[in-house]
């Protein structure tokens, strides 16, 4: 049996987003060459049945501010993978995290997909997101 296809893609430091701007990752740590960092964004350069697990601490400066981060995947948002909270207070602190399953199809005109995670609101501070990647199937 091969190696399993995992990958875990991280940002430690803050990041400042406006709305519409994506998350990008510093590190990654991947199993084998299927999975790896594009300018920040993670890339998937085999076809098949992908769970994601994302994990980000956003924060804002203005009490009453609404986090929401919304998975891509080439460009386009991916159904049902979003989180949102309200931060209550000034400079608050909340937890977003989901899991997406993402087809990666081999028909794709390249065969690649990038998964971006963009931020659905106004300024924002992102800071230890952690997202994990798993080839399921």
């Amino acid at each position: 049996m091969g190696i399993k296809t995992v990958g875990r893609f991280v940002r430690t430091t803050p990041l400042t987003l406006a709305a519409g701007e994506n998350v990008t990752f510093l590190n990654n740590a991947t199993s084998n060459c299927a999975l790896e960092n594009q300018n920040g964004q993670i890339l998937i350069k085999k076809p098949g049945l992908y769970m994601i697990y994302a994990n980000f601490i956003a924060t804002s400066a203005t009490a009453g501010s609404t986090a929401t981060i919304q998975l891509q995947e080439n460009g386009v948002n991916v159904p049902g993978a979003t989180a949102s909270a309200t931060i209550d207070v000034a400079n608050g602190i909340e937890n977003l995290s989901f899991n997406a399953i993402a087809t990666v199809k081999s028909n794709c005109g390249s065969g690649f997909a990038v998964f971006s995670f963009i931020n659905e609101d106004g300024d924002m501070i992102y800071n230890n997101a952690n997202v994990i990647v798993e080839k399921i199937a």
